[in-house]
């Protein structure tokens, strides 16, 4: 049996700009979706920014990001205090601080990042969650994010097909002003919001998707992606999907990865990417007996390995895989000893 239903193929998607190249930087940006994406071309130690100011659902909050952009100003309405910690209407909840002065600092360094990874980007991908927004009752402004506050200091709404059109078009204009080169990309998340409703949850990506094309129509310069459609019709079995039902399995964002890589990369890019997960997988493998001599000999061919890459590609390994390496190290270094 096939990974997806044997009537419908991964679609084909008319990318017509040039193709990325291992130098060319990418910024991702809205739902957790494009969190997952970014996590794998990070992995692959490709130069992308994902969701400097957090990750953001709906379109009008989004294009109040790309509009702060442009506004060199952070306003007190924006910041309250919740469990003891400071945070922003307008932003995630993974920028916070314990004084109003330090998160006014990070919420000012994330607009510097979202800027930088705008202007140099050479492929900017906006994954649209859902159509529904909400707006503090009283003040009237719209949060990207309520933070858990109760459920009555809030007013929820769908937006319209045509306010989605608006709020993409200008953030289209936004990029526009910052970088004139880069390739753009919309795609709708997979993501479910079930606690919507089922009926709320299909009329939400309904309007995004209409919403989606209808820019792309109008803007030459970019183009869909079908990441809803590889889940939702390609794979179409609940096997793709988490226990919650409503987020993807791994194994589905890696059939929806892998076609955005075939769409969107270079062949030398992709190439790159291949070698490299090859070491990783040569990098993870668990050695059960470090002083047998096949267990040496891997770790030889590891260094190799890590030499090639290191070499041809100038990355130097962090995070978990130095601290993987630098554990291999250690103990092969002792078991050769031995």
């Amino acid at each position: 049996m096939g990974y997806h239903h044997n009537i419908v193929d991964l679609p084909t998607v008319p990318f017509s700009n040039r193709l990325i190249r291992p130098d060319d930087s990418l910024m991702l940006v809205g739902s957790c979706f494009s969190e997952h994406v970014g996590g794998h071309l990070q992995r692959l130690y490709h130069p992308v920014v994902v969701n400097p100011m957090g990750i953001v659902f709906d379109p009008a909050s989004l294009l109040v990001h790309f509009l702060l952009v442009l506004e060199n100003k952070i306003e007190n309405e924006w910041i309250f205090r919740r469990d003891g910690v400071y945070v922003s209407w307008l932003h995630h909840s993974q920028i916070y601080a314990t004084t109003q002065a330090e998160l006014r600092k990070k919420i000012a360094f994330a607009r510097d990042r979202m800027y930088q990874g705008l202007s140099t980007a050479r492929l900017i991908a906006v994954t649209l969650g859902t159509a529904f927004t909400y707006r503090l009752r009283h003040e009237g402004m719209q949060v990207a994010n309520c933070h858990k506050m109760p459920a009555n200091l809030f007013e929820k709404g769908l937006l319209t097909v045509d306010e989605i059109s608006n709020a993409l078009d200008r953030l289209v204009e936004v990029i526009r002003r910052i970088n004139k080169d880069a390739s753009i990309v919309f795609t709708v998340s997979p993501v479910k919001h079930l606690r919507d409703g089922i009926v709320e949850n299909a009329r939400s990506k309904a309007h995004l998707l209409s919403a989606a094309h209808q820019i792309i129509e109008s803007h030459s310069d970019a183009c869909y992606f079908p990441a809803y459609e590889i889940i939702t019709d390609v794979l179409r079995n609940y096997e793709y999907y988490e226990e919650d039902m409503a987020h993807p399995t791994s194994k589905a964002i890696e059939v929806v990865f892998k076609h955005f890589l075939n769409t969107c990369f270079s062949n030398e890019c992709q190439s790159r990417f291949n070698e490299i997960e090859r070491f990783l997988k040569l990098l993870y493998h668990q050695v059960r007996i470090p002083e047998a001599d096949s267990a040496k000999k891997w770790f030889q061919n590891l260094l190799i390995e890590k030499d090639k890459i290191e070499t041809s590609y100038g990355i130097r390994l962090s995070g978990d895989d130095l601290a993987r390496w630098e554990a291999l190290h250690t103990q092969f270094t002792s078991a050769m000893h031995t």
